[in-house]
This record gives structure tokens, sequence and C-alpha cells, in this order.
């Protein structure tokens, strides 16, 4: 049974209503190890079940992964799943009629959303309304806090960046509905906000704390405002601009991996390498970083043409040993981090490092390319050909295995040139040879 297998096992158990039953470690697990769209629909779901303990921060977590399952496959039913998910976990009767009305639209011959469209039938419980009750006493906590912050100036810039993040999700959330209820009064306008946002420079958009403050619901809409018009450019191929609009959104929510996530992929997209990596760094310290994240960054920072410093070497080894926690990755760990030892050419290290993945995965490709790496530096040609078609046997890719066997060629004519040469000086030095010994016999023989 795969993660993801065990994780809607133990959500159908939830449902049913067993009392033993947790659906977070297995849904979690599957999180890390997959990050696709139907994961991150799982999650929510794990975080928003009755028998879940659901906190503000787990709902504004969850809005996000909403959000990033619907612009990851706005043609598949996930994102709007969890979209409903929330809503019924909140009772938001127009939130679920609008992410109901999505499902209908998107996949309407889909079991999830017969199952979604068959659960709204059921009336909110006792529980739903003393959740909804929680949620208002934690948003004017929230806002009572934000002003006193500003009251107090010494305090004031450090609370900004908590204020922020606290209010993030919450809003999205009650934008979801709200916003689709404002656009639906106002279709001459092509923003949910109050708060304009200069195209030229989003981040100089970003409203004050103060203001944040004050108008919270349009601090929200704000939000959204922003995420749609990174999508719309993303989607007509102007990446750039797309990340401009994710920067804005991670200003305004910092602790956040959801706006850095976006900027690393638009970024990578726009063939800025140093700039997506700085974005993926800033990922995979935020609130609700995957394995995803923390493996993007890793292989971007390899891709780099620029040369590594040791210090980087250490970060990536850092990194590594975060995703050597989560089991559910097999050896994949491992594959990086002999990518990392061969990126720095450490060669003993990648002996090791191959030999350790030869155990974890003896046919992988990988560990194959890796052996291959080897034989080459060792100048094993027949080692280095008896690879190649291992590696052919266990389907690695045309293109691969050309690059394989051009590098074992040129290997093999360095290594005759080097052997030429050799053999050349050798025949030299005995001509040379020769030649000074009959030198010596004649003016022996002429005294």
């Amino acid at each position: 049974m795969t993660s993801r297998d065990a994780c809607k096992a133990a959500l159908a158990r939830e449902q049913a209503g067993e009392p033993t039953t947790s659906s977070r470690g297995p849904c979690h697990s599957a999180f890390l190890v997959g990050g696709m769209p139907e994961d991150l629909r799982d999650e929510v779901a794990s975080m928003m079940s009755p028998a879940a303990h659901t906190s503000l921060d787990d709902v504004a977590v969850g809005t996000l992964m909403a959000d990033a399952a619907t612009r990851q496959a706005t043609d598949q039913p996930w994102g709007y799943l969890a979209r409903c998910d929330i809503a019924r976990r909140m009772g938001n009767a127009d939130t679920l009629q609008a992410c109901l009305e999505d499902l209908r639209r998107i996949a309407p011959k889909h079991p999830a959303t017969k199952w979604a469209l068959a659960a709204t039938a059921e009336r909110p419980s006792l529980w739903v309304w003393t959740f909804r009750l929680l949620l208002l006493v934690g948003l004017l906590g929230t806002l009572a806090h934000a002003t006193i912050a500003m009251r107090v100036r010494r305090r004031a810039r450090s609370s900004a960046p908590r204020v922020a993040a606290a209010l993030v999700g919450i809003f999205l959330l009650s934008g979801l509905g709200a916003g689709v209820a404002r656009a639906s009064g106002l279709p001459n306008r092509d923003h949910l906000s109050d708060f304009l946002i200069d195209d030229a420079n989003p981040e100089g958009s970003v409203p004050s704390t103060e203001l944040q403050a004050k108008k919270p619901l349009e601090f929200g809409y704000f939000l959204q405002d922003l995420a749609a018009k990174a999508e719309k450019a993303s989607d007509r191929g102007d990446h750039a601009t797309a990340a401009r609009y994710y920067g804005a959104l991670l200003k305004a929510a910092p602790t956040v991996a959801f706006a850095p996530r976006q900027m690393c992929v638009e970024l990578e997209a726009a063939g800025d390498l140093p700039k997506a990596i700085m974005a993926c760094r800033t990922a995979v310290t935020g609130l609700g970083s995957t394995a995803a994240d923390f493996i993007r960054f890793v292989s971007l920072v390899l891709a780099s043409k620029d040369p590594l410093v040791p210090e980087e070497r250490k970060e990536l080894n850092a990194v590594i040993a975060h995703l050597q926690h989560e089991s559910q990755l097999g050896a994949l760990p491992t594959m990086l981090r002999c990518e990392v030892d061969l990126r720095f050419k450490d060669y003993a290290a990648l002996e090791a490092c191959a030999t350790e993945l030869a155990t974890k995965a003896p046919a992988d490709p990988k560990t194959i390319s890796f052996q291959w790496a080897l034989a080459l530096q060792k100048h094993d040609r027949g080692q280095a050909l008896q690879l190649i078609d291992r590696a052919r046997g266990v389907g690695m890719s045309g293109e691969a295995l050309a690059r394989m066997e051009r590098a074992t060629r040129a290997m093999t004519l360095r290594r005759a040139g080097f052997l030429v040469v050799l053999l050349a000086a050798a025949l030299g030095a005995a001509f040379a040879l020769v030649r000074y010994r009959r030198e010596m016999s004649r003016r022996r023989l002429a005294v």
C-alpha cells in the first residue's frame, strides 16, 4: 500500500467515525513524499477532519494548500475539494456553494464530486458553530494584538510580520466566498480589493500594517488579487512578472512557504537561476514547506553553472540530512548526496555513497550512473562499458545512454592518446640511448 492509499484509508475510517483512527500521520507522509495536487487535497481533508483539533494556523495553511492545488491542476477537482473541506469545517455556506459549483463545472462525474455534493445535505452540527465562534474570537484577538502593537512603537516593526502571517490564511479563506459575491456584484471591476496593485512595483503596493489592521477584509481581497495576477502572468508565459507578484505576496505573508515556492518555480521558468535558488532557500524555511521544496532547492543548486563553494556543500548536506528523516522518500536522499559528492568531485565520498546506494536501489539508473562515473574516473573502460549495458537493461533514457557512451569513448581516446605519447617517448628515449652507446663505442675505437 502506498502512502497515498494509507492516507485515503485513514480518512475513510475517520469519516466512518472510528474513534481511535487518525489520518494526520499517513496523510502528512503522503504530502511530504508526493506534493501532488491530490496529496495537497488529502492533507487539507486530514487537517479539517472532524477528528482533528483544527487550529487557526491549520485553516491558514490549508487555504494556501487548496489554492496551490487549484493552480497546479485547474482541470482537476482536488483544489476545489480542499476548499469544500475547509468550508464544511468552518460552516461557511457561501464558500461551500462556490466550491460545489466549481466542482460541477470542472469534474461533474468524478466520484469525489458526488461525495461532496452528498455531504452538503448534512446540517452543520453544534461543533461547527462552536468553531465559528472560536474563529471569530481568534480574529478579534489578532486584530486587538495588532492595534496594541501599533500603539507601542518599539514593538511595531517586530510585530508586523506576525500580524500579516496570522491574517493571510484567515482572510484568504473568508475571501473565497465573499470574493465571489463581490466580483459578481461588480462585473466591471478586474480586482476585488480597494487596495490597488501597482503592476510596475507590486511589492510597493502592499498596505502597511496599520491599514491591514484597519481593513482586514480588504487585505484578504488584496492577497487574492495578487495571486490572480501572478497566475495570469504565468499562464501567458510572463514568468518574470509572475515572480514579482509572488514577491509581493511574500512580503505580505513572509512566514508561509507558498509565495517563495511559486517564486522559485516562476524564476526558474524565466531562466533566472540565481534568484530562483534564493526563493527556494526561503521556501524551505517557511510554514507549510514540503519535501518537494527541499528536493527542488538541491536540484537547482546542483544545476547552477557557477562554481560551488564549500559553504554551499555544507548547506546542501544539511538539507539532505533533513530529507533523510522522511522514511517514505526511500533512497532519494542518498541519491542527492551522491549528486553533491559528484558535483564537488569528491570521488572517495562518492564511492562510499554509491556503495550505500547499491544496497538500497541496485537497479536504479541513478545508482548505475554513479558507478559508471567512478569507473570513468578510474579509467576502467571495461567496467564503464559493462555499466552502460546494465543501464540499457534497466531502461535508462536514450539521451543519457548516448552521453555515457560519448564520455566513455572520449576517455578511451584520451587514454589511448596518453599511451601513444608514452610509447613515443619511450621509443625516443631508446633511440637516443642506442645512438649514445654507438657514439661512445666509436670514440673508444678512435682512441
